[in-house]
């Protein structure tokens, strides 16, 4: 119904629309009792002709009208003339803050009052149990002297009623009236995750709507975009705001803010507006403003031991005093080694790739652990961790130091290095040698080439495509902007590896070195790179692209990872040199079984680098994947488990890849992917007793990545999971007689580790779709009918024998997890518990999988850490993870390796 200007509602007469809004049309209306003009709101028709659901809302509006708070609107009734009912609320004179933000991200330091308001309002709310429930930039007015009001408080339980039915397919204000009329759930964009998922909600769902309207006010753009309701939902569900768009000098603590505001976990949130009302606060009284400060310069002291604080200021003044008369401008600066120990208990994440990496001003460093990344700073004692950066790797920084790139389920993203959420930036299965260079893109080697993606997001493009047999890491871009330095080598070895420099304009791989990889070009004019596990200088001209004076070792030993050419080292512009010395494990580590009660038994095979273990169906053979320490090659080795010791064959012993074996059903052969055709992935048959020939069953020409799992179909079918740069990780089948495979699980997800339960009927395997690996199990092969196993970050999972347990590893910490389950026409399963503590080496959303269960004598087995050599006091046996750290490197370079 319209109402004409003059129309009669009572003693109120219309004066002019207002608009219409998800809950029905607004009017500016005169009071002709009191002399005021104020706002109408008529009820929707479906609301007005339900007597049940007009008295519940009749109830809701008086507990409204009760609300009684500067920055909200008040509710002045809730009126009826004949059929029609309407609400009579204050009138608010001014521009919504949707107006405002139209025109731009809002300052600082004029923002922050507002939402100091805001918070107050709701906070006064809250006090009386009144959640606002569609809190959003077109309900916030702002007066013209600056004062907030708060429109619509509390009205969206008031039109819904019973919440228990919801449907989300209507946006901005979802009003779902075919399954309820007049449900208001509140605006796609600003919905928290349990409000889109029709979950009880508390007043913690406010507290992520403020939190919506607080970045897009310091934005310019809402934190969850999307060109549909469908694209929206899904960001807030699994996406996180991109932090980089916010003003780049924010103040830490109101950074921090957002963050707890937009919390996805409402246990992780906020609990109260209160709280977040006295941040605000707090920011705002700041002497030193609202935007941070660059903090001032200190003198680098002895950094890898705590000194109590007088020796440390004392140490400190004698150096400046030392520093003002030694120095003089234009000496050279001293050469200064030093030890960083990572803190007690903390290990370098399991070596597969980079490790660690310097900020190019040198004024900090990052590595990954097990925990996640973190970051020290040269004039701090101790290094600070970076929340939500668990099961990364890869780390690398921005070209202003103040962002640290890395990657983690086959994402990379990016994180402030004062904290913050972690953006996504684009996807790919295996990034090697990422780097960030001054055009804000990040350039990186993943299995089929060299790519570039921006930094604030978007699909990765290819640059640069490998011959066949080649793969690429380490890309660097040279000062010209047009050439890339990168090191070519063999599918899974690097030990003939040799660097090569190719021009964007003309395509055409140029070799620069023979028998090197992990090659920087620094600003001293040398070329840095790495042979085995030493560090290697040489003169380089970026304009001729030659090699200039003889290679000289600079005789510093490095550790490598296991499957990139990465030497697990970093230099900074300012001449500052960092590398892994010690603890650097890769899967390097002693098989051991493992009992339901955590007892240890030895397996009795010698320590080695066991990318991929699986037992035989009797639990008497083990297959292996073996990458060899010094080529960097793997083969795939047999072992059998009944003999004292046990023996270890090797079964391929190819200069190909030989990788991921699995017996087939019966144990007579062995499955397993290889590049021993064109250097390409392929899977391949062989006798488990290494007799006969190797049979050629299917190649991956259009992926990446070839992976054997599980069987199905009594073993016609293999299940295999296969990568690629555009698709990511996903799973296909085989059929074995004709080789012939297609797509099983293929998504916007990573779907790895796929498991077929013993009655045929469903698949287990781990995915990241709601933003950390899980553990899934549906049906098979139809699909379908999805539950979610796994509670807190699960993957590689396997079925018991019966199919009544499902075991997985936990990703925090590579416990072991056990659920009891049902398999049948439902499935069905309990809460997993943990079995078996962490402690075993583990790989998180890695194809290798180094586990397996033995059914036949109930046990498990595991990868346990093996000694790592040698430390810097000549000791052996299990070393402190540890980082050198050379300050002032180029001149010990210089001197070292002349270019004049």
């Amino acid at each position: 119904m319209t109402l004409e200007a003059g129309t009669k509602l009572g003693h109120y007469e219309v004066v002019s629309s207002l608009g219409a809004g998800g809950m029905g049309e607004v009017y500016r209306a005169r009071d002709t009792k009191l002399g005021r003009e104020v706002a109408v709101k008529l009820l929707l028709e479906e609301v007005s002709t339900d007597p049940e659901r007009l008295a519940r809302f009749e109830r809701e509006a008086r507990l409204l009208a009760s609300l009684n708070h500067n920055n909200i609107a008040t509710l002045h009734g809730f009126e009826k003339d004949g059929d029609t009912s309407f609400l009579v609320m204050e009138l608010v004179e001014g521009e919504t803050l949707a107006d405002r933000i139209k025109r731009g991200a809002i300052p600082v330091d004029e923002a922050l009052p507002l939402f100091l308001q805001i918070a107050e309002g709701l906070e006064a709310a809250h006090e009386k149990g009144v959640i606002h429930r569609d809190l959003k930039p077109a309900n916030i007015k702002v007066t013209d002297d600056g004062k907030v009001k708060v429109l619509d408080f509390g009205l969206a339980k008031a039109f819904s009623g019973d919440e228990s039915d919801v449907n989300l397919s209507n946006s901005p204000t979802l009003s779902m009236q075919a399954t309820q009329k007049g449900v208001i759930l509140g605006t796609a964009a600003y919905m928290s995750p349990e409000q889109t998922r029709g979950r009880d909600i508390d007043k913690r769902t406010d507290v992520w709507a403020f939190g919506c309207v607080l970045y897009e006010m310091l934005s310019g753009r809402p934190a969850f975009p999307g060109s549909d309701v469908t694209d929206i939902l899904a960001a807030v569900i699994r996406g996180e705001p991109e932090w980089m768009g916010l003003p780049p000098q924010l103040h830490e603590r109101l950074r921090e803010v957002l963050e707890r505001c937009l919390e996805k976990d409402v246990r992780d949130r906020y609990r109260d507006i209160g709280d977040v009302r006295v941040d605000i606060q707090k920011v705002l009284a700041d002497p030193g403003g609202v935007l941070a400060q660059p903090a001032p310069a200190i003198v680098q002291t002895v950094p890898q031991k705590k000194l109590p604080w007088v020796a440390a200021i004392a140490l400190v003044a004698a150096l400046v005093g030392v520093g003002a008369w030694m120095f003089k401008p234009g000496d050279p600066r001293p050469v200064r080694r030093w030890v960083y120990e990572l803190p007690e208990g903390t290990n370098f994440v399991n070596g597969l790739y980079s490790t660690l990496s310097i900020a190019r001003d040198g004024s900090r460093f990052a590595f990954a652990t097990t925990d996640g990344l973190y970051v020290r700073t040269m004039n701090e004692l101790d290094a600070r961790p970076l929340p939500r950066t668990e099961d990364s790797g890869s780390p690398f920084f921005s070209p202003d130091s103040q962002a640290v790139g890395f990657w983690r389920n086959a994402q990379i993203e990016t994180i402030p290095i004062t904290g913050g959420s972690p953006s996504r930036v684009g996807q790919t299965p295996r990034p090697w040698g990422l780097t960030w260079g001054e055009d804000d893109r990040i350039l990186f080697a993943a299995p089929d080439g060299i790519y570039s993606v921006a930094a604030s997001g978007g699909s990765p493009e290819r640059i640069i495509e490998p011959s066949a047999g080649e793969a690429l890491d380490s890309p660097q871009l040279l000062p010209n902007g047009r050439s890339v330095l990168f090191t070519v080598g063999a599918p899974g070895s690097w030990a003939s590896a040799q660097i090569v420099v190719e021009s964007l304009d003309s395509p055409g791989e140029r070799t620069v070195l023979r028998g090197g990889s992990d090659a920087r070009y620094i600003p001293t004019g040398h070329l840095v790179y790495v042979v085995d596990d030493a560090l290697f200088a040489v003169g380089f001209d970026p304009g001729t692209l030659e090699t200039t004076g003889t290679a000289v070792s600079l005789e510093l030993g490095l550790q490598r990872a296991v499957v990139s050419s990465s030497a697990n080292y970093g230099i900074s512009e300012d001449g500052t040199l960092i590398y892994a010395s010690a603890g650097v494990t890769g899967l390097r580590g002693e098989l051991v079984w493992v009992d339901r009660h955590g007892n240890e038994d030895e397996v009795g095979l010698e320590p080695g680098n066991y990318w991929w273990t699986r037992l035989s169906s009797d639990g008497t053979r083990l297959a292996m994947s073996v990458r060899d320490a010094n080529s960097g090659n793997q083969d795939v080795w047999t072992s059998d488990l009944n003999r004292n010791p046990p023996t270890r064959t090797n079964l391929t012993n190819s200069p190909d890849m030989e990788n991921v074996p699995i017996y087939a059903p019966g144990d007579r052969e062995i499955v397993f992917a290889s590049t021993r055709v064109d250097g390409q992935l392929g899977f391949f048959q062989i006798a488990a007793d290494g007799s006969g020939q190797v049979e050629h069953l299917m190649q991956g020409e259009t992926v990446t990545f070839l992976m054997p799992y599980s069987w199905a179909d009594d073993g016609a079918t293999l299940i295999f999971g296969y990568t690629s740069v555009d698709k990511g990780a996903n799973v296909g089948t085989m059929a074995m007689e004709s080789g012939e495979w297609e797509p099983l699980l293929e998504t916007e997800a990573d779907e790895l580790h796929p498991a077929i339960s013993p009655d045929g009927g469903w698949i287990a395997y781990s995915s990241d779709r709601n933003g950390q690996s899980e553990v899934f199990v549906e049906r098979y092969p139809g699909l379908g009918d999805i539950s979610q196993v796994s509670t807190a970050g699960g993957h590689a999972p396997r079925w018991s024998d019966d199919g009544r347990e499902l075991f997985f590893r936990r990703n925090s910490d590579g416990a072991v997890m056990v659920a009891l389950v049902e398999t049948g026409p439902t499935f069905w399963n309990e809460d997993p518990e943990v079995l078996i503590d962490g402690g075993y080496l583990d790989v998180v959303n890695g194809p290798g999988v180094s586990w397996d269960y033995d059914s036949e004598k109930d046990r498990f087995l595991l990868l346990k850490a093996a000694g790592l050599g040698a430390d810097s006091t000549g000791e052996t046996g299990q070393v402190r993870p540890q980082i050198t750290i050379i300050e002032n490197w180029f001149e010990e370079l210089k001197r070292l390796v002349p270019t004049d």
